[in-house]
Order: C-alpha cells, then structure tokens, then sequence
C-alpha cells in the first residue's frame, strides 16, 4: 500500500531526526571537559529540548536530580556540603546542614545559588519603646513625690504627663475631671502599675542587649561561612550565576 509506505517512512525519518538529536547532545557531553562545561550543558536550553522535546518544565525535577550529582561530586571534598541533608524540591536543590542552607536554584531558568544563615534576627528597641520607658520613670518620679512630699506642683506635672496630647484645652471643668482622675490613680495603686511596667519594659531591653550580643557572635559564624561560600561557588561565579546571601551581615545590611 502506497500510504502505507508514506507513513513508514515519515515515522523513519523522525525517528533519524531524533536519533541525530541524541547522537549530537551525546557527542557534546563525551566532548565536554570539566564540572564547568557540564554545568553549562545543564543550563543549555536547547539541549534540553532536544532531550524533552517541546517543554522541559515538567521534568525540571529530574533536571535538578541530574544536576544534583554533579554539585556532590564536586563537593565531596569540601566541608560546607560533607554531613548537608539534600533535598530537591520542584524549584532546587538544598544542601542543610546546622545554621546554613546552600540553595542551587534551576541552572535553566534562574542559575542563582541563595547562601542563607539561619541565625536569630537583628533585635532592636523602637524609639517609641525608648520613649515610653522614658515616660515611665517620669511618672514613677513624679507619683513618688507627690506621695511622699504632697508636692502640688509635682501632682500638676504629674496630669500634664498623662494627658500630654489632649491637655490643651481651656475648659475648667475638663482640668478638674482630670486632675480628679490622676487623684484616684495614685489611690488606685499608680506607681506600682508604673513599676510593673518599668520592670517589663527593662525586661524587654535586656533581652534585646542579651540577643544583640548573640546576634553579633553568631555573624562571626556567618562571616566565616559567606569567605568558604565565596571561595566554592567561584566556579559558578565566572559562569554568571547569581550568589545571594541571607541572613549575612554584609556592609552593614543584612537580607532575610
């Protein structure tokens, strides 16, 4: 049969035509030399398609998987990636191990590598927290002195530091109500409310002197791990991979 015989030899042809596509992706990885041409070839497109046909993305995952043994034979030796937990998920390849993540995102699409230091976040007090303690001791000295001294003019100081916004107002009635109020809350236990406060706010800013100091000790830790990173991803470096770093103090900023 005649159609039959056009049919045969469509398929033959494109059957050749993928054989020749194979034939020359295999020529170019027998040809290649180095862990640097094999992670070109793994981010070169075309030789994807010649493997996957039309689209790649559904296959990204065992791309990754592929790529992945290439990154542990060139790290077996090196310490960052010796005793890292591996995992590979649809977008990387993630080498754990203690307080640091080495991410090796698509060599396709991305070819980005995140080095990120799982260490505490930078603590800090707000002005307004600052402020507030500030205001604080304000209360706790005035409150004293009017217990201990009746001091009126501490009592006067004492209501203008309460209702500091909306105290300007010219209304007499409006002063007596409030001087009535911080009356009853001297009476109501207003210092001990105030050293409550105090004591939870100095907790507080203990606390962050304490973690701003870990927080220094462990970007030691950081540092050291962003100078060995540097030095094993230059390779991917001079192949224009972009290298991120998160959770690194660098120049005084840092990225989470």
């Amino acid at each position: 049969m005649r159609a039959k015989d056009q049919l045969y030899q469509y398929v033959e042809k494109r059957k050749q035509k993928i054989i020749d596509q194979y034939d020359r992706t295999l020529e170019r990885i027998n040809l290649s030399k180095g862990f640097e041409s094999l992670i070109s070839l793994m981010g070169d497109r075309e030789m994807l398609l010649s493997i996957y046909g039309k689209s790649y993305d559904h296959n990204i995952k065992e791309i990754l998987d592929i790529f992945s043994c290439i990154v542990d034979e060139m790290y077996q030796d090196n310490e960052l990636f010796q005793n890292t937990t591996k995992e590979i998920t649809h977008g990387c390849v993630i080498y754990s191990k203690g307080k640091y993540s080495i991410e090796f995102h698509s060599p396709v699409d991305w070819q980005g590598i995140t080095v990120r230091y799982h260490g505490i976040i930078k603590p800090f007090m707000a002005d307004a927290e600052k402020d507030y303690l500030k205001r604080l001791y304000k209360v706790k000295e005035l409150t004293q002195k009017v217990i201990d001294k009746k001091n009126l003019k501490a009592f006067i100081d004492l209501a203008h530091l309460l209702y500091e916004k909306p105290y300007h107002t010219k209304n007499l009635i409006t002063h007596i109500k409030r001087y009535f109020k911080v009356y009853h809350s001297i009476h109501d236990g207003l210092l001990r409310k105030t050293m409550i406060a105090i004591e939870t706010g100095e907790e507080r800013k203990r606390k962050i002197e304490k973690d701003t100091e870990l927080f220094y000790i462990q970007q030691e830790e950081a540092k050291q791990l962003k100078e060995k990173a540097d030095a094993a991803l230059e390779i991917f470096k001079k192949l224009g991979w972009k290298i991120t770093y998160k959770g690194i103090l660098i120049n005084d900023t840092i990225c989470w």
